[in-house]
């Protein structure tokens, strides 16, 4: 038996227009791709492929279904045999399972997922200590109340060397665990281990299904450098992730867009003006992987970076399609003047705009990314388009 959070793990990482793609001549229309039905044969684009909701319908003869049904249905695979070829082509392990007499066996990283989230706690604990209070005043500095840093799961590390360490000995963790999880670092010069996190505010990662995977911390005071991420690990590729996917992700497929801020706090304060739709990259650009990773939700995203940023991507998107060949084009918009990042849209959003998206159209500094696909292979058939890079 196949674990269901396995199957949901696939259904979500599938890309379905690249799947589909592969069998049928796609061309993009609207938020959507369309082409002639596999199924009745039909040669009108009467099949359409729904990105945002990983689904595919023919409005000619209503066949309709996900990526395990269009294998099952176009290519005759059973369910099993379904599952473990698209888990195969998006890297995820399938571990099956004998049945309910035997009890499920569980995902082999979820006890690095508790380790992680008994740190989350840790952490969280350690901000409304008496050690925390110098993070306290930083957040209340930022407008973040205990209800807000609470939401967020916000938390502190201690500027003690031993303070975490011990904290995880005491609860039976072990230094080697530690360092698997990332909480610990151990340079090749040094006889023991360090902690990676000290004197910082933390913001804990998510992936997109809501598991702890990594740590991002601000450092308060003097010293460098200023923000620090976990280090790259198999649960932790700061490329491949977007902070706050796990709680947007159900507002941009129901909005049909994505905000991407440039950082943790931008993408809580939205959250708190009720724009919650918007994400941030781990670092200064937005990768390919977050590209595609966005691509499954929507088509539609506003990029909300600093000046040179959005145009760094659509010069990454003319050079790759000029290396591959791929038909796929990104379109950016920028101010050549400086202004408040996210603070302005949400103090557009609170003084009454009629929406988010109005509030995103009338700031000055916004960028929009019309397609979200600009970054990976399009399928065949997939849509064309030119890099354009306007200034406002």
């Amino acid at each position: 038996m196949i674990p269901q959070e396995t199957v949901e793990r696939i259904r979500e990482s599938v890309d379905l227009v690249a799947l589909v793609g592969e069998h049928v001549k796609l061309r993009r229309m609207g938020g959507d791709w369309r082409g002639p039905c596999p199924f009745h044969g039909g040669k009108n684009p009467n099949f359409s492929v729904s990105t945002r909701r990983n689904f595919y319908h023919c409005f000619k003869c209503g066949e309709s279904g996900d990526a395990f049904s269009f294998l099952q249905k176009h290519l005759g695979m059973d369910w099993p045999t379904a599952v473990r070829t698209l888990g195969q082509r998006v890297g995820i392990e399938i571990i099956e399972t004998r049945g309910a007499r035997d009890g499920d066996r569980k995902d082999p990283r979820e006890p690095l997922w508790a380790l992680l989230g008994t740190a989350v706690q840790l952490f969280r604990d350690a901000l409304w200590s008496d050690a925390g209070r110098e993070a306290q005043s930083y957040l209340a500095g930022r407008g973040l109340d205990q209800a807000a840093c609470d939401r967020f799961s916000l938390g502190f590390a201690p500027a003690d060397p031993k303070w975490l360490r011990d904290k995880c000995r005491a609860l039976g963790y072990t230094d080697q665990q530690l360092l698997e999880a990332g909480l610990l670092v151990q340079r090749e010069d040094e006889h023991e281990p360090r902690v990676r996190f000290r004197n910082r505010v933390i913001f804990p990662i998510h992936d997109a299904t809501g598991h702890p995977v990594g740590f991002g911390g601000r450092l308060l005071g003097p010293g460098e450098p200023k923000y620090l991420n976990s280090s790259d690990a198999p649960h932790f590729r700061k490329g491949e992730l977007l902070y706050g996917l796990h709680w947007a992700k159900q507002s941009i497929r129901k909005d049909e867009r994505a905000l991407v801020v440039e950082g943790y706090m931008d993408v809580i304060r939205c959250h708190l003006a009720g724009i919650t739709h918007a994400v941030a990259g781990l670092g200064t650009a937005l990768t390919e992987q977050q590209a595609v990773l966005l691509a499954r939700y929507t088509t539609d995203v506003w990029l909300f970076y600093d000046s040179d940023e959005a145009g760094q991507i659509c010069r990454h998107a003319r050079s790759r399609r000029h290396r591959t060949g791929d038909r796929a084009g990104a379109r950016s918009v920028r101010t050549p003047t400086p202004a408040p990042r996210a603070q302005g849209l949400v103090r557009r959003s609170r003084q009454g705009a009629t929406s988010d998206r109005q509030a995103h159209a009338d700031h000055p500094r916004h960028r929009r990314w019309h397609d979200a696909r600009a970054l990976r292979i399009a399928p065949r058939g997939g849509g064309g388009g030119r890099c354009r890079h306007d200034r406002a």
